[in-house]
């Protein structure tokens, strides 16, 4: 798994600018860190619907809750909050895709 860099964005910034920083998702998976204002952007350049799945590692009296996803269509872009549910062993969230090939991904930090 790769470590997905944190951008910070501001209202001031430019999409571009965070446009620029994604990076193509790895096909084992990336990592990621969480919290407030955290959030994973995924970006679709392929044909065909993809999907990032959000590892969740936490249980409520024994049993397992859900993990987090986001489906994006072809050509689109969407994002998901990395809240400190989705924090595992590692500190960081670990992130899968159903197929990287066609995405290009990036851990932005919101910021007032």
């Amino acid at each position: 798994m790769a470590a997905l860099v944190t951008t910070a964005a501001t209202v001031a910034a430019p999409l571009a600018d965070l446009v620029g920083a994604l990076v193509p998702a790895d096909d084992l998976g990336d990592t990621a860190e969480v919290g407030p204002g955290y959030v994973l952007v995924v970006s679709n350049v392929g044909a065909a619907p993809a999907t990032a799945t959000i590892a969740n590692p936490r249980t409520v009296q024994g049993l397992a809750v859900d993990d987090g996803t986001l489906t994006v269509a072809a050509g689109d872009m969407g994002m998901f909050p990395l809240v400190r549910l989705f924090r595992g062993s590692a500190e960081r969230a670990a992130i899968t895709y159903d197929d990287a090939t066609d995405l290009v991904v990036g851990v932005v930090r919101l910021e007032g």
